[in-house]
């Protein structure tokens, strides 16, 4: 492809950029300064993007791990106290739906290796374990 007065040739990558473009599009270099390159715009862009969209899967796995725990926690004291005979199917039906999407979420940060998903990983464990402890309570458990 020819060059018009519109365009000119990247120094770094050969590629076609606009001709008042200061940074090329494809490598991210500065163009105004040969020797010291630019950060890619474009790659920054991403991984902070993806840092943000761990980031919500752990605080999304600890929301929803707390508010399980706290469910299960609350139901046990009452079994506990003597005010329920038993916990509702229906309620033991939304403690594993929430409790097993944090556990999700956790591990899904986890392999994302962010700071917090550790804590988001074990309070979801932690949720599945009271989850678990809460079935054993239910209508029809033997």
């Amino acid at each position: 492809m020819e060059t018009d007065s519109s365009t000119k040739k990247c120094p770094f990558c050969a590629e076609d950029i606009k001709a008042e473009a200061i940074a090329c599009r494809y490598c991210g270099r500065d163009l105004n300064s040969s020797s010291t390159p630019a950060a890619p715009m474009a790659g920054n862009l991403q991984t902070s993007n993806q840092e943000s969209r761990s980031i919500a899967l752990s605080i999304a796995s600890l929301i929803l791990g707390i508010i399980a725990s706290a469910v299960g926690l609350v139901d046990l004291g009452l079994i506990q106290d003597g005010t329920y005979d038993y916990i509702l199917d229906s309620e033991i039906g939304l403690l594993a739906i929430m409790s097993l999407t944090s556990l999700g979420l956790g591990i899904a940060a986890k392999v994302k290796q962010q700071r917090i998903s550790l804590g988001a990983l074990i309070v979801s464990i932690v949720s599945v374990v009271i989850f678990l402890a809460c079935t054993s309570y239910s209508q029809y458990a033997f």
